[in-house]
């Protein structure tokens, strides 16, 4: 088990799938981690992406970190670490308590 910002492969993953845990990094730590998937799915390889929709970031009571960022920055950082963007969208989160919140989803393509 290791880190996203620390993965070393090349090539060997026909996609990604990464569903509310890269919110966890900051921007810095996201665009390594990103650039890593990049490397480390082949050529045409899929992303699935879902962070929190927001702007900032906030620690919860238990220190978790939680980065959200809008449509428009996600696309842009995802698309400056070898993706192109194939289709984006929200959702509302439907656990108890949490229907306020809102989460971008993408899937984009390593260019």
């Amino acid at each position: 088990m290791g880190n996203a910002e620390d993965l070393e492969f090349f090539q060997e993953f026909d996609g990604v799938w990464a569903c509310a845990s890269l919110l966890h990094l900051d921007l810095v730590k996201f665009k390594v981690a990103a650039e890593n998937i990049a490397a480390a799915l082949t050529v045409d390889g899929a992303l699935f992406l879902s962070m929190q929709e927001g702007v900032g970031h906030m620690v919860d009571a238990d220190g978790r970190f939680y980065a959200r960022y809008t449509a428009a920055e996600l696309k842009a950082i995802v698309g400056s670490c070898g993706f192109t963007v194939i289709e984006q969208w929200s959702t509302q989160d439907t656990l108890p308590g949490r229907e306020s919140m809102a989460w971008l989803n993408l899937l984009a393509k390593k260019t």
